[in-house]
């Protein structure tokens, strides 16, 4: 039992600890506080309305998500108190998330607020945009050939001049549709090349137009016109799509110019023939499916097994080449494959190295660009910007939780009599359509699912009875039951999954979907 004089410190410590928490955030926005953390109503907002429906279920849906909410932050504050801040997955997931927010950051300040779009320009666009037409396009290796191409289709046809270039292969594995555009405007196209072809009647064949790295013939297949509304020129979707559009190629414009300005100078260098070398080692691991749920660089942690296959241990042998030099320092193949991590979704599978090298040599560019643009930004103090801090908080709290939890229920199982005992007695409730009574083995792999998820829940019950005595719970239910939340019947079997634009991110933590299945 404290003495009196120590529980009045402590009654006075307290008090004061709440006056300064509640001094940044008001009483009335906060919708619940765990422990000396809060929940606040943007933050739960936010995260109910972007969040996977099964997660918003019963009588008081609301209540129901803030009560997950409120379980992932107790684990969470048990994950700080037992130092899951510092594990490997918390840091990377930060960093990460860090890098992107300067980034973006720095992309905002840099570029998009520098974009302006006159209303004339806007109205022009609009009018421009509402011919449409679709053209052929025919790729030579130099002026003369498209000359002598040129000379040619215009005696016989461009059709039938590209089918006596196919037949000329042994395996004529192009065909003419592959050169022909769908429907585009004027802002499809470079402003030289719309030049060269804006006075052409339909079928006509253009004089060679300076294309890629030689020249090409262009051919108008056809020409549409659509007709405009007044009020289309000052409101609606088609100038707010216009609008968008103007902003990127405007925004683009100025993201080559800060290119030029600042990378130019650092004379960045890439080792072409290393990646000769690397190209086909990555598009084979990118073809084959790189690991899932699993970081890249860790993947070659350790010897890789006998057998790896071949590619995969020339790749991990050089890991430590130099792939980039600049004026500063270098990058290794190791950095690669740590930005890569990230962005494998732009590594998409091609059809042939060929495909693959040249969408490599632009993920390695961009990984300088980004790399150089973050620093800068980190010079410029963005990591200090409020709205940056305040998401990076968000997330810390999340991946802490997640790192906590997966430690919770790691190393569980489930015995063949506790799978045959759940469908003997659950086997209607499966999640499966069709199901059979006497079908144990067909559905055993959903059955696993469900076992499992019940003791997952039942080890995370246990430890949150524990938290919840720990870190006192409060919630404001008035605010609760008063915010202004599309909760009616039909929105609660919607999920709203909203992703940053700048980076396919998820814009705000949600609760886990673990909560409802294992």
């Amino acid at each position: 039992m404290l003495h009196l004089k120590y529980r009045y410190i402590l009654f006075l410590l307290v008090i004061a600890s709440l006056f300064a928490f509640c001094g940044k955030v008001h009483k009335n926005e906060i919708i619940a506080k765990v422990g000396n953390d809060i929940i606040t109503v943007d933050e739960f907002k936010y995260s109910y309305e972007f969040s996977f429906s099964p997660t918003r279920t019963g009588p008081n849906p609301r209540k129901t998500y803030l009560d997950y909410m409120i379980k992932e932050k107790l684990l969470a504050l048990e994950g700080y108190e037992k130092g899951y801040r510092k594990s490997s997955y918390v840091k990377r997931r930060m960093y990460q998330r860090r890098y992107l927010d300067i980034l973006e950051t720095y992309y905002q300040k840099h570029v998009h607020d520098k974009v302006e779009i006159p209303k004339d320009e806007i109205q022009d666009a609009i009018k421009k945009g509402s011919v449409k037409f679709r053209i052929r396009i025919w790729p030579t290796e130099d002026y003369d050939k498209a000359k002598k191409a040129l000379a040619e289709a215009r005696k016989i046809g461009l059709p039938q001049y590209m089918e006596k270039q196919f037949a000329k292969k042994e395996i004529p594995l192009d065909r003419e549709k592959k050169f022909e555009t769908d429907w585009i405007d004027f802002l499809d196209i470079r402003p030289e090349i719309l030049n060269g072809i804006k006075d052409l009647e339909v079928g006509e064949i253009s004089e060679p137009i300076p294309f890629d790295t030689g020249y090409a013939l262009f051919q108008v297949l056809d020409i549409q016109r659509h007709g405009i509304k007044v009020e289309e020129l000052e409101r609606g979707v088609k100038r707010k799509r216009m609008m968008d559009r103007l902003h990127n190629i405007k925004a683009n414009k100025i993201v080559h110019a800060l290119m030029d300005s600042i990378l130019t100078p650092m004379e960045i260098r890439v080792n072409a023939q290393f990646v000769d070398k690397l190209a086909p080692l990555l598009f084979n691991w990118v073809n084959d499916g790189l690991p899932t749920g699993l970081y890249l660089p860790d993947f070659f942690k350790n010897p890789l097994p006998d057998s790896s296959k071949q590619y995969l241990k020339d790749l991990q042998g050089m890991l430590d080449e130099t792939l980039v030099t600049y004026n500063g320092g270098i990058k290794t193949v190791r950095d690669y494959i740590r930005y890569m991590d990230y962005y494998r979704r732009n590594l998409k599978r091609k059809s042939s190295l060929e495909e693959f090298e040249p969408v490599l040599l632009t993920e390695i560019g961009r990984m300088m660009k980004n790399d150089v643009f973050v620093e800068l930004g980190e010079k410029e103090g963005y990591a200090n910007v409020d709205s940056v801090a305040e998401d990076l908080h968000l997330w810390e709290d999340k991946w802490v939780y997640e790192a906590y939890r997966i430690d919770q229920v790691k190393g569980l199982k489930a015995t063949e009599d506790e799978e045959r005992a759940y469908f003997k007695k659950n086997w209607k409730t499966l999640p499966v359509a069709d199901v059979d009574s006497t079908k144990f083995e067909k559905f055993r792999p959903y059955v696993r699912l469900e076992v499992l998820h019940k003791k997952q829940l039942s080890v995370l019950d246990k430890e949150l009875e524990t938290l919840y005595e720990n870190y006192p719970v409060w919630i404001n239910e008035d605010k609760l039951n008063s915010l202004d939340l599309d909760d009616k019947d039909k929105s609660r079997h919607i999920s709203l999954f909203v992703r940053k634009r700048f980076s396919n991110q998820a814009a705000v933590p949600t609760v886990d979907m673990k909560w409802i299945f294992f």
